[in-house]
């Protein structure tokens, strides 16, 4: 039907033809490259070490796809928005691949549960290119939604709100600041994901504990910390230990990465680079241990990345997130806008935490989620 529409189509030519989504694909060298680009933007994120802000909790999943869906809907942008992504220059098979990345993750599958989501709003009356809108369905097969920026910015901005806070499983952190649209938006462009995993070794509720953590000026502040006996992936040298911890069904594990002396200042990070984390990976050894201990991790948090993602094809790019790390396993969810916008509302702050953690493909090396937390320091 698309192929005989003219090559610029009002929004409503989008709602005749929703494809139901593309089945799961197998794994290729695309994703592969898509799921390394995606290692290197995680590491970006947390770069304290460059002198970057680092994100409390956040998806390097949903910020690569929410720009992959700007780019398959401006092929003007594309260049711009795969160099943001640090993926080799021509290389648009990778960028595409965060749909298909996302739909590999969403196949269902033993021991985790992953829901993912897409959607669109586009100003009324504005026309696309029949080329962009296929490219966009068939990379995300997302929900179309026209759309009154100009006139009910708040209105748009709460609908928008409410969509990332179902597809996120949000509950107090708003994706849009304020409750509205920036100033002068004409697309936005939306994914989202719940994610949920049961340990493989749960860690017994009785066992857990509160530890402080002492900040630089004496004062304490209390770490909840789960505790287990049994065998752990583990790796420690004089800097930092790294903990593996896998969910149920073997595909998914959290690594944590904390300093072995933290202290409340801002140097008191782990760094994280790619290099830096395949070392840490490849010297992992298994071994039995009495006490296997991990923060509790309880986030949600919302923040702009327009100061991280350095790019002029897009202005606007906001994610919203939560965690939980608990003695029955992992859960997150994140939403994800990228936005055509002459404004961008909110801010990102620096967040000073001596550990880090991911929850990532063991086989693959893809990072669904990361950020920083809490570690007692007595």
């Amino acid at each position: 039907m698309l192929g005989r529409m003219n090559p610029l189509l009002p929004l409503a030519a989008c709602l005749v033809a929703q494809p139901a989504g593309a089945a799961p694909p197998d794994w290729s060298p695309a994703l592969q490259r898509a799921a390394d680009a995606n290692t290197h933007l995680t590491c970006r994120m947390l770069g304290s070490a460059e002198g970057r802000s680092s994100p409390l909790c956040f998806s390097p999943l949903g910020l690569f796809a929410g720009l992959s869906m700007a780019a398959g809907a401006d092929e003007a942008a594309r260049g711009k928005l795969a160099a943001a992504l640090q993926l080799p220059p021509g290389d648009d098979e990778a960028l595409r691949a965060a749909g298909a990345l996302a739909r590999y993750y969403a196949r269902p599958r033993a021991g985790v549960t992953l829901v993912w989501e897409a959607a669109v709003w586009s100003e009324r009356g504005r026309a696309w290119r029949r080329s962009a809108l296929e490219r966009v369905q068939a990379d995300f097969a997302p929900t179309f939604h026209p759309a009154d920026f100009t006139k009910a910015a708040t209105a748009e901005g709460e609908r928008i709100n409410r969509w990332a806070s179902g597809a996120a499983g949000l509950t107090r952190a708003p994706l849009l600041w304020g409750g509205r649209a920036p100033r002068g938006t004409q697309l936005a462009f939306a994914c989202g994901f719940r994610f949920r995993g049961e340990w493989a070794d749960p860690f017994p509720p009785e066992r857990t504990t509160d530890a402080p953590l002492r900040l630089g000026d004496g004062s304490q502040y209390p770490v909840t910390v789960l505790h287990r006996a049994g065998a752990v992936r583990r790796f420690r040298d004089a800097e930092v230990e790294v903990l593996e911890l896998p969910l149920a069904g073997g595909e998914f594990a959290v690594v944590l990465a904390q300093l072995v002396e933290p202290r409340a200042a801002l140097s008191s990070e782990v760094k994280l680079t790619p290099d830096r984390l395949a070392a840490w990976l490849a010297r992992l050894r298994e071994e039995r241990r009495d006490d296997v201990a991990v923060p509790v991790v309880g986030e949600e948090h919302a923040e702009t990345f327009d100061g991280r993602v350095r790019t002029g094809a897009v202005r606007g790019i906001y994610q919203a997130s939560r965690v939980r790390l608990s003695e029955r396993g992992f859960e997150c969810g994140a939403a994800t806008a990228v936005l055509r916008a002459e404004d961008v509302t909110g801010g990102s702050g620096y967040v000073v935490r001596p550990g880090l953690f991911l929850l990532r493909d063991m086989r693959r090396g893809t990072i669904l989620f990361a950020g920083r937390h809490l570690v007692p320091t007595g």
